[in-house]
């Protein structure tokens, strides 16, 4: 909820307050499904995926780690709607928080596998000099030094400095370190 800008506390609170969901259906024990669980969870793949995240569970340790989802569609309506379908969840074989997320749909009459990428790496066209000052920036140095280097002027650094904020939606440079490296653009 929170990638998405949503509190998840107030999404709780709004949902069970239509007593059509009620409370208990927030907090889904094993038996958690129904007509709608198909729907919803292609809906909060599909939001995840938009948000460069990636399914992950709390443990018993208080850490977070990647999950597996998978689905198999066990028989459908006369309407040819999901009537049925299983759900299973494990922990990933790849813990790895740098690794990208990897999806995949395997057809289980035919055993082909398609493959579905969620791409992490931003779709963002950063210039030769942005990513330069973005790399000095990242090392510490202040507008004046890297002008100093890369003989321009600290306005001209300021400058891409601000556009490299607007093109990376961060607030501030940290937000915009983070997101580079996260996203391997630095």
């Amino acid at each position: 909820c929170e990638k998405a800008g949503c509190n998840v506390d107030m999404v709780r609170i709004g949902m069970g307050s239509d007593n059509r969901i009620g409370k208990r259906f927030l907090f889904p024990g094993i038996g958690y499904g129904g007509s709608c669980f198909p729907k919803d969870v292609q809906a909060l793949a599909k939001t995840s995926s938009e948000n460069g995240y990636e399914f992950r569970m709390l443990n018993s340790v208080g850490n977070y780690v990647r999950v597996i989802d998978q689905y198999q569609i066990l028989e459908l309506d006369a309407k040819g709607q999901i009537w049925l379908m299983m759900s299973t969840i494990d922990l990933s074989p790849n813990q790895d928080v740098e690794s990208s997320v990897k999806c995949q749909i395997l057809n289980f009459r035919t055993g082909k596998i398609i493959p579905s990428s969620v791409d992490n790496k931003p779709q963002l066209e950063l210039t030769k000099r942005e990513l330069e000052v973005l790399t000095f920036v990242k090392q510490g140095f202040l507008s004046k030094e890297i002008s100093d280097k890369l003989f321009i002027s600290v306005h001209t650094v300021n400058t891409h400095r601000q556009r490299l904020l607007e093109k990376l939606g961060a607030n501030n440079t940290i937000e915009a370190i983070i997101f580079a490296t996260k996203h391997g653009l630095i």
